[in-house]
């Protein structure tokens, strides 16, 4: 006979009379089985195995066996089987078998999207990868299978280790589902309830050393019921407004759910027990990682494609920060007023240097020249908005705000100006001539939106910062200089530059005279 996957502080098992030596009165049948299945309370306390009690030869057609069980924590579940040998050998294999699939399944989920985070680094991607690590920690201490292959730890402790591993996997799940629905943006009511989840979660799995079982027991119970109810309802609401890669998403948490029900009728002896049934929460949580891979991919096949529609919209450089923030709706695209810092720059008697050279070279010295451009415009957090010829619009500051993004404008004015020298140098090497450009600085506010029509749509600024930039950009002509800062400008970077005033200068489109720097 065995009682299987208790845990328990102490099991005894007592034979009636008649049956052992002892005449008359009950005994402790102690003698372990032939595989050595159990280890009832070895010195450094007991364990949490299966325990296996060879019957002893019965010689009659009714007989009443007596186990008596303390378990100190309370929810005592006590399956108990009588089998042959060979019944208890080929039940061993079968849970074996789809124990190996199981966590099989759940290594390779595991091993298959540590390998696509490594080539896509998809914030998302790791989040599920935690989520399928916390999963198998949390049934492979549930089967027992660490405590009986590798470790001999007390029960009170491995029921700790249980919450542990239950609360990572309710804040790691509840992570994943968030960051997959992007909530906080397609969910905002339910995006609060599941950060109180993740906060919950994140309390047990940091206060499991410390608090009493039965009161963790308790509080990763709500949670663990709550959780994939209201990720289900989440996904729903973004299902309605109009977030589509979901369908695999929402099977793979009704699976799980639908096993965990299935689970608890069988714990509670509604249903009978069976390996499908006790083992249908494990069962559903392999489905569940693997259909969740597939919404994954779906999700990220998606995520690729607007990240190429915003790329097309605002430009090669733009990079994966921005492009997040933008489809999570953390960036007002309709218009908006912003404070940021204009950079125009266009090149020096460009016409005339090339007007002799065939279609193809002249093609390929401005594309050099604005590549090697975009890429220090790039380098200090700015955004080329656009190629208008040989000129350069580029901006700081938008449209995600940053500090100090005047400074930026001019560390990226003055990496244009190195850029440029090594322009040249391969220019020269080709017999191509060489360049000369002017670059203008201005800072203040200016409108910003996506303007256009539904087949071609472009980020664009609007006001009179703009205009001021590209008036002064200009004036690097009446100078002779190549990088010209406004007063407004000058004034916001300080002395963090050494700077030359060239006086006040009347520009055009303007009622005052501006300081040139």
């Amino acid at each position: 006979m065995k009682v299987d996957r208790c845990h328990l502080e102490d099991c005894r098992f007592y034979v009636p009379p008649n049956l052992d030596t002892q005449q008359g009165q009950a005994s402790i049948w102690q003698e372990l089985d032939s595989k050595q299945l159990h280890l009832r309370e070895p010195p450094q306390g007991p364990v949490c195995k299966p325990i296996a009690f060879p019957l002893p030869p019965l010689s009659q057609d009714k007989i009443t066996f007596y186990l008596r069980v303390y378990e100190p924590n309370g929810g005592l579940y006590l399956p108990l089987s009588i089998s042959t040998e060979e019944a208890i050998h080929r039940s061993s294999k079968n849970k074996t078998l789809w124990l190996g699939i199981y966590y099989g399944t759940l290594l390779g989920m595991l091993l298959l999207n540590l390998y696509l985070f490594i080539s896509l680094r998809e914030p998302v991607q790791l989040y599920y990868i935690f989520y399928i690590g916390s999963v198998g920690l949390y049934f492979f201490l549930i089967n027992g299978m660490f405590f009986e292959d590798f470790a001999e730890v007390k029960i009170r402790r491995h029921l700790l280790f249980n919450m542990f591993a239950l609360g990572m996997t309710i804040f790691w799940g509840t992570c994943f589902a968030k960051t997959f629905l992007a909530t906080s943006q397609n969910a905002k009511s339910i995006d609060k309830l599941l950060v109180a989840i993740m906060i919950a979660a994140a309390g047990i799995v940091l206060l499991s050393p410390f608090v009493r079982f039965i009161i963790l027991n308790q509080v990763t119970s709500i949670l663990g019921m709550l959780s994939p109810v209201l990720i289900i309802i989440a996904g729903l609401l973004c299902w309605w407004r109009g977030f589509r890669p979901i369908l695999f998403f929402l099977i793979g948490w009704t699976v799980l759910c639908v096993g965990g029900l299935i689970y608890a009728l069988t714990y509670r002896g509604t249903l009978p027990y069976s390996i499908p049934t006790f083992y249908s929460f494990q069962i559903g949580s392999c489905i569940e990682v693997v259909i969740l891979s597939f919404a994954l991919g779906e999700r990220l096949r998606r995520l690729r494609i607007e990240r190429d529609v915003i790329r097309r919209t605002f430009g090669k450089y733009v990079s994966d920060k921005i492009c997040d923030e933008i489809l999570n709706g953390r960036v007002p695209l309709d218009g908006e007023i912003k404070e940021v810092t204009v950079l125009i720059s266009d090149l020096r008697d460009h016409t005339r240097l090339l007007e002799s050279r065939p279609p193809q070279e002249i093609v390929a010295i401005t594309n050099t020249y604005l590549e090697a451009m975009a890429q220090a415009i790039g380098e200090y957090q700015g955004l080329v908005l656009q190629y208008v010829g040989d000129s350069i619009e580029a901006v700081f500051g938008a449209p995600l705000p940053v500090e100090d993004h005047p400074v930026l404008a001019v560390n990226a004015a003055l990496a244009m100006r190195q850029g440029l020298l090594r322009v040249n140098a391969k220019l020269r090497k080709n017999g191509f001539p060489q360049l000369r450009h002017g670059i203008g600085i201005h800072s203040g506010k200016v409108t910003a939106a996506i303007i256009g029509s539904p087949e071609r749509l472009s980020y664009a600024l609007s006001g009179l910062t703009v205009n001021l930039a590209s008036r002064i950009q200009n004036l690097n002509k009446q100078f002779g200089t190549d990088i010209l800062v406004s007063e407004t400008t000058r004034l916001l970077i300080g002395d963090r530059f050494p700077v030359k005033s060239l006086g006040n200068v009347a520009i055009r489109g303007s009622q005052r005279a501006f300081a040139n720097f």
